[in-house]
Parts: structure tokens; sequence; C-alpha cells
């Protein structure tokens, strides 16, 4: 009979089962919403009538629910009786539970300095494991799992030992345990032999984030754009030379309780020139877009890849000082998606992390922002911070009732105080009284209503001097 020592089980079991993947032939299609669908086409030998199938190493987080097996060889004539999702996998403390109350060897080194082990036998009391809620970091568990709670307890020779001096030695793994998660049919054919078989399910634990790097050059006048891919693996299996894909929007899903918690990387190797050959072919799908991969990659459990997804070169910005009601003045850089500007991809959302070089030639961080998913053609307009060397004073110089609760008047001035050492246009944005008609009947400079609620005017204000804004709103009600 083989035993298992508990200190090494793992590395001695790993390879007790060949794996069943079909490496060249793995296709991942991975969402922006934390799942994936997984596509894969593998072998089996299956007897006429009723025959067991089994594949190890799919995703640990799959929904059973949504398996769907074909045979390629023999469409008509396959059939699934019945189909199991076993994940009762090997760890220390739930093969030790499975031991309570069973015949144990305690493996011990004597205390003559001479190194030499001994056996005693006994009888597994306690694992020192307890089975508690996973609640994952939310309110609702997501299942169980066994967290240690002291020391093995074990009966010696009628005497009960609550610290061990050895390790324990299992005599067999318990057959309900598997290594991998692993699906398990009973087929229904009338072709024996080998099929090629086509598997598809959806895993979560597996998303994709955007990321986008911008270098902004000395005049602030255009930036160079690339665009990144970080893919986050928890699924609890690799994909070997994968076509991988990742479709972009918002994908309307059945929502259950069960908390994922995936934390974004981000590398400094973001940093590098525009102008390389994209790596990924976007296409419209349905209502999404759809990037594929021009290559195979592999995915590892518990991995973070980066791959570069798009780069533009020189891109045409426009900055923009913008004032709203008084407050602290921003700045931003609006720029199109526009093909002529080396871009015209739609882009997933994700943050963008803007750079510029300093006196010295060195990148120094400037500001960041967080794009939506953003069509060809349309504008993106990315807040950096606010503006250090413009002054903003905003009040309310008169106030006019011309028929008490039904007409009045009001009159506002901003105050622009520019001590930077170049001329700047500011950008005055003011909310009137909404649900309410309302018309400017007096104003020092031109503006433009742009909605029934906002009015804007773009101010000259050339350095070092103050300029004042002012207008007369009549509201009636």
């Amino acid at each position: 009979m083989k035993k298992f020592f508990v200190t090494g089980i793992f590395l001695m079991l790993c390879g007790f089962i060949a794996t069943a993947y079909a490496e060249d032939k793995v296709e991942l299609t991975i969402y922006n919403q934390d799942f994936a669908l997984v596509k894969e086409v593998f072998q089996g030998d299956l007897k006429k009538g009723v025959s067991p199938l089994a594949l190890e190493g799919v995703a640990a987080l799959m929904d059973p629910t949504s398996v769907h097996i074909k045979s390629l060889t023999a469409p008509l004539n396959f059939q699934v009786v019945e189909q199991n999702f076993e994940y009762d996998l090997v760890n220390y403390g739930r093969l030790l539970e499975k031991y309570v109350g069973k015949e144990v060897e305690v493996h011990q080194v004597s205390d003559d300095g001479k190194g030499h082990t001994f056996v005693q036998k006994g009888r597994l009391l306690s694992s020192g494991y307890q089975l508690q809620p996973n609640y994952g970091g939310g309110r609702i568990s997501s299942g169980y799992q066994y967290v240690a709670g002291g020391s093995p307890i074990v009966e010696i020779g009628g005497k009960i030992h609550t610290a061990v001096n050895g390790h324990l030695v299992l005599p067999e793994l318990p057959k309900d345990f598997v290594i991998k998660p692993t699906l398990r049919w009973q087929i229904q054919t009338g072709k024996s032999g080998k099929h090629d078989l086509q598997l598809s399910y959806l895993t979560s634990g597996i998303q994709w984030i955007s990321d986008y790097v911008a270098t902004v050059d000395d005049k602030d006048q255009k930036i160079d754009l690339v665009g990144w891919v970080t893919i986050d693996n928890r699924s609890g299996t690799a994909y070997e030379n994968a076509k991988l894909k990742l479709v972009a929007g918002d994908v309307n899903r059945v929502q259950n309780n069960q908390p994922m918690m995936v934390k974004a990387m981000r590398s400094e190797a973001m940093m590098m020139d525009a102008g390389m050959a994209p790596q990924f072919q976007e296409q419209s799908f349905f209502e999404y877009h759809l990037y594929t991969l021009q290559r195979p990659a592999t995915v590892k459990n518990n991995e973070m890849k980066q791959i570069e997804m798009m780069s533009a070169a020189a891109v045409p910005v426009k900055k923009i000082y913008k004032v709203e009601n008084g407050s602290k003045p921003q700045v931003k850089l609006e720029f199109s998606n526009k093909k002529e500007n080396g871009m015209g991809l739609p882009l997933p959302k994700g943050r963008v992390r803007l750079y510029k070089k300093d006196s010295d030639g060195s990148l120094q961080f400037i500001g960041e922002d967080q794009i939506e998913h953003t069509p060809k053609d349309e504008k993106l307009s990315l807040l950096l911070g606010n503006v250090f060397d413009l002054a903003v004073e905003r009040q309310q110089t008169n106030y006019n009732q011309i028929q008490p609760g039904k007409i009045w008047e009001e009159t506002w001035e901003i105050k622009l105080r520019n001590r930077k050492e170049e001329n700047i246009q500011v950008l005055v944005s003011e909310n009137v009284y909404g649900g309410r008609e309302w018309k400017v009947v007096k104003n020092s400079h031109p503006f433009e209503k742009k909605n029934a609620q906002t009015l804007e005017a773009l101010i000259d204000v050339p350095k070092g001097q103050e300029v004042v804004f002012s207008y007369t709103v009549k509201y009636n009600a």
C-alpha cells in the first residue's frame, strides 16, 4: 500500500494524473467584467454505448451550468448522459480532516543526537483545522475553508498527544480527492474510438483592464499615447498557447453574491515608445468591440500579463484651463480619437497616466484620469489637476427683485488673475437655476448657452493681468 508524507504530499502527487489540455487548441475570450469564455478541443477515447470521460485541469472557478461539450467526429451520434464537476482539491487541512478517527503514523526523530527516525502508530483525534465560512472580503459567504486552529491531536498508546514532535504519514490518498478540478461525464455514442471533442464553459476569476500612458511634448501641443492590456488570471488553471480575444463593453449578466477581489497591476514597462506595430486586431462584435491578439499567448494561473494594445505618436492636443462656478481652476487636455491623428481605434475604458519631460530631460508624472469606452471619432478630455498660477474670485454683485417671487435679476462677476509667464485662455462655466426661464441681459464678454442650466465664456487673460467677466441674468418663474 502506498503511503504519502503530509509534509511533501503536493510535490509527490503532481505526476499521478496526466494533464488533458490540448495546448494548441485553446481559445480564451476574456470580458472586462471578471469572467471569460474558455473553448478547447481535446481527444477522448470512447466505446460504443455509455462510457466514462474525464478532463482535469479545468478552471476551478468555472460555472458548471455553462458547460457545453460536443463531438466534432460524430456530432449527431453523441449524447451527454451525466456530468459531474469535481473540485474537492487536496490541501493540508482537508486531507487531515479525512483521517480524523483513523490510524496514522507519527514519524519522529530521536533526541539522542544521532538523527535516528522511529515510527509510532496512533489515532488522529483532531486535525487542528476548523471549517469556517469564506467571506472573501464581502458580507456574504462564498464557500467554506479550513483555517488552522492549533496542532493535530493524536492518541498514541492510550495517551493523548496535543503537540506531536514529528510529522504525520497517511496510508493513502482518499478516493474522493482530486489534485486538479476535473469534469467527468457519462457519454453515450454509437461510434467507438477516438473522438475530437470541443468543450466550452464560462469561468470567473479572470479579467482584463486597459491602461494608457501619454507623454506630453514640451509645448503641450502633442502627445505620444500607448495603450496596454493587463490580464489578471485567478481562475485556478493556466491557458497554454491560447488564441486570445478580449471583449470591451458591458455585457448583461445575472449577478450572484460571490465577491471577487482583483487587484490591478501597474508596470513601468508601459513607458515605451509609440509607433510599434499593433498586436491586436479590432472588430465590431454585436454591440461590443472584440480585440484579437495576432499570436498565441500563455496565461498562467495567478499571473498578471501585460500586452501592448495600441500606440499613436504626435497626437494633437488642446490645453484647456477651466473654471466652474468660481471653483479652483483646472487644466485639461483634449484630443480626438480620429484616424488622421494616428488613432481611430475604439478605446476600451481605463486609466490614462500622463508624463512630461522636465528641464533635465527626465519624465515626470503630471496627472491621470479615467476614460470610458470611447468609439472612434469621439473627443476625449483628460483632467490633469488644478492650476497653480491662476487665481479666481467669484462674487454676486447685485440682486434685484423686479416682481417678488416671479421675476428677478442677479449679477455675477468672476475675476481671473494670470500669474503665469504666458498669455492664456480660460473657459469660464457658470450654472444658472434650472427649471426656470432665464436670459442674460448684460455681459462683459461673449458667451454660449450650452444647455438649460449652463453658460460658458472663453476669456483671454494676458500674463500678469486681471480680467473680470461679469454677466446679469434675468429669471422668470
